[in-house]
């Protein structure tokens, strides 16, 4: 997989987590309510307007499935928030295919004190660029871009300063010869973020996680 990477935060998209406790949801451009999907994980299939347009397609089944796994009460991660845009006119030159469609991907420790650990967030995102890039090394018709931003953990003690730390976005665009081409390319993408995901769960579990 092609990754693009950028640990310099993003002090534009900081904000408070949970950010449904704030006035981000009636102040921001198409911004929907706030969810926890560990509360409430039967609501992933349910409250998503970006993608429920587009349950039809394969890969929107796998996102939901990637969602639910990184909800799940034995997860080391939750997610906090997501978009997803259908096929458009591809305008990326140095992809050349017809349509892209394009999407996000915002997550986060589950342990809140470990998101506001440099350390901590460092090594997520090493790992989360080297699992994306030894998926499918060969498969050039979709790109991640992994980013931070400051976050306010509110439900942490503490003052803001304290309490603020990062969580992750990772933004993707699939390409594709029409729309059909562009969705199955999401889909192995989809395909890839899950393996990524489950290759850093083992980390996390203490194991070594050897590539070949």
């Amino acid at each position: 997989m092609l990754v693009v990477s950028h640990f310099e935060l993003d002090e534009a998209a900081s904000r408070t987590q949970p950010w449904g406790k704030t006035e981000y949801a009636e102040n921001a451009e198409n911004a929907g309510q706030y969810y926890s999907f560990r509360e409430k994980p039967e609501l992933i299939r349910e409250v998503l307007e970006d993608l429920k347009p587009h349950e039809d397609q394969r890969a929107v089944q796998r996102f939901y499935e990637l969602l639910e796994w990184l909800n799940q009460p034995s997860a080391f991660f939750e997610t906090n928030d997501c978009a997803l845009r259908p096929p458009a006119d591809n305008t990326h030159p140095q992809f050349q295919f017809s349509k892209r469609v394009s999407g996000r991907l915002e997550f986060f420790f589950r342990d809140l004190k470990a998101n506001t650990d440099k350390a901590k967030s460092q090594w997520l995102y090493r790992m989360l660029s080297l699992h994306l890039q030894v998926e499918r090394p060969d498969f050039y018709n979709a790109i991640f871009d992994i980013s931070g931003a400051p976050t306010d953990y509110i439900d942490l003690p503490g003052s803001e300063r304290e309490r603020t730390g990062v969580r992750f976005s990772i933004g993707f665009n699939a390409y594709g010869n029409g729309d059909t081409d562009a969705w199955n390319n999401l889909d192995i993408a989809m395909q890839g973020l899950f393996e990524a995901f489950k290759g850093i769960d083992v980390g996390l579990d203490g194991a070594i996680l050897k590539f070949p």
